[in-house]
């Protein structure tokens, strides 16, 4: 099971649009939830995303992570296949110290800044690109 905790509603609905495609893509492949958290303040987030959570291989997505490509994210979904992860996207404050202290992994999908909002939307475009390339499918170039 993978979880994705994203903090704030995505105002922008090309965006909104665009996360509901890839996770309605993502179904054939996995359960993959997305919960969307109030955007209450950096800390209290934190505080929220660590209780949520619990017990999950908990992945911090910041600038200030490693860097994976397309096929090491692959890679990593597969050799972790039995865990239960949750990957968070912070609000445009990014992610408590809290969090990113208690994180098993703070990864990030590249040095440049990128909107929240539209960093949902490249995430969940790359789990749903790391699924196909586990299938073998086309989608991958």
């Amino acid at each position: 099971m993978i979880s994705v905790l994203a903090v704030g509603k995505i105002k922008n609905k090309g965006f909104e649009a665009a996360c509901q495609e890839y996770l309605k893509r993502l179904t054939k492949y996995a359960r993959v939830s997305l919960t969307v958290l109030k955007d209450k303040g950096i800390d209290k987030e934190g505080k929220d995303v660590l209780v949520k959570s619990e017990g999950s291989y908990l992945v911090a997505l910041s600038p200030v992570g490693v860097e994976m490509s397309s096929m090491e994210l692959s890679h990593f979904l597969q050799y972790n296949e039995e865990k239960k992860i949750t990957f968070v996207i912070g609000s445009e404050e990014g992610l408590s110290k809290a969090v990113l202290s208690k994180a098993n992994m703070v990864l990030s999908m590249s040095r440049m800044t990128f909107p929240h909002e539209l960093a949902r939307v490249m995430f969940l475009e790359q789990l749903y690109r790391a699924f196909t390339i586990i299938k073998g499918e086309k989608y991958h170039k």
